[in-house]
């Protein structure tokens, strides 16, 4: 679970940049396009948001160690509709998901520097 205070940082620096927020539970996964789509259909039943592979991690480290942390996710591909990064264009990442991932960035370092 990402710390509350860290999340909320996160959400008023994506609202500060006029971003869509969208705040829920996700699946921390470590296949690299493995999943089947049983586990797709029973994530989405579910109303997971997304699919990544370290945020549980990062949490579970940081509750351990008595520190806060919180994850922001973009999408770089849909396994509900079947598309997934690098399988249309030469590049691992199209323009727009790394235009996604700069600013991710940018509202990470603003949740920052609100802490």
């Amino acid at each position: 679970m990402p710390d509350y205070d860290v999340l909320s940082r996160l959400v008023d620096a994506s609202e500060a940049n006029d971003e869509d927020v969208h705040v829920g539970p996700i699946v921390s996964d470590d296949a690299f396009y493995n999943e089947s789509d049983e586990f797709v259909e029973d994530w989405e039943a579910a109303g997971l948001l997304c699919i990544e592979m370290e945020a549980a991690a990062v949490f579970s480290l940081a509750r351990r160690r008595g520190m806060q942390a919180g994850a922001i996710c973009t999408v770089d591909g849909n396994l509900v509709k079947g598309t997934q990064k690098g399988e249309t264009e030469g590049e691992e990442l199209p323009e727009k998901a790394k235009n996604n991932v700069e600013r991710a960035i940018g509202i990470a370092l603003d949740a920052v520097a609100a802490l």
